[in-house]
């Protein structure tokens, strides 16, 4: 009985979480997002020769990049295993709106093993805002320490950087 009172509680959970039918139209939005981004990042781990691991999370905000006044994406998310070693690369890949639909616009590469992890914090005044840590001499090749904050900006179609210095 238990068991049952469970699948029912179940079921009934995930009708209440699917919202009202109002809410569809904003949820097949983000549902067409998500289908233009997992498109981009299966063609970068084809392009890198590496993969996107299940435990690794994607972090993706929302903001006007481009200037139009239409809100655009930025992800970052990680590829690892490039040609069978224990590498990994963390990406910035972002996507304008054009026509109501996210169109992938560029992508760089902004940490990874040996050069910096980053953390994506945000997105203000047309930056997307980033906390480092970098790598000391003596740091372990797991353990970066030092930390720093960097921005991105787009300039035409491009990712430019630009480094605050760290303290």
């Amino acid at each position: 009985m238990p068991k049952q009172f469970g699948i029912a509680t179940l079921a009934l959970l995930l009708i209440y979480a699917s919202g009202p039918v109002a809410g569809q139209a904003q949820s097949n939005l983000r549902r067409a997002d998500h289908v233009v981004i997992d498109r981009f990042i299966v063609k970068q781990q084809s392009e890198d020769t590496g993969f996107e691991d299940e435990g690794n999370e994607r972090t993706m905000m929302i903001g006007d990049l481009n200037h139009d006044g239409l809100s655009d994406a930025v992800v970052l998310y990680m590829l690892e295993g490039q040609n069978g070693t224990n590498n990994y690369v963390q990406h910035l890949a972002v996507f304008v709106r054009r026509r109501g639909v996210l169109v992938p616009l560029t992508d760089a590469v902004v940490g990874g093993k040996y050069y910096r992890t980053a953390e994506l914090k945000g997105i203000k005044n047309k930056q997307i805002l980033f906390e480092t840590l970098d790598y000391a001499d003596n740091d372990a090749r797991c353990c970066p320490s030092i930390k720093g904050k960097t921005a991105y900006v787009l300039k035409g179609a491009q990712l430019k950087e630009q480094r605050s210095k760290s303290k």
